[in-house]
């Protein structure tokens, strides 16, 4: 946790499918290891992932989506994509 490239203060926005949007997905384990870990650093964390939505589709900017990032302003985007 200590080595992630989050700065104290940044703004982490996931964006994807299933395997994103999930109470138990790998961005919410990192929401809660971040919170348990590096608290003082303040990082905000939100999940935008849409299950169902195809990883391609994802990655489209819709106006949509693009607006909802923009008001996030976030510092990063996260996404993972699935290896088969």
């Amino acid at each position: 946790m200590d080595r992630l490239p989050f700065a104290p203060g940044q703004r982490i926005v996931a964006v994807g499918e299933s395997t994103t949007d999930d109470l138990l997905s790998w961005f919410e384990i990192l929401r809660r290891l971040l919170d348990l870990r590096r608290p003082a650093d303040r990082i905000t964390l939100t999940n935008m992932a849409v299950s169902g939505q195809t990883t391609t589709r994802g990655i489209r900017v819709t106006r949509r989506s693009n607006t909802l990032l923009i008001s996030t302003s976030p510092n990063v985007i996260v996404s993972m994509a699935p290896v088969w």
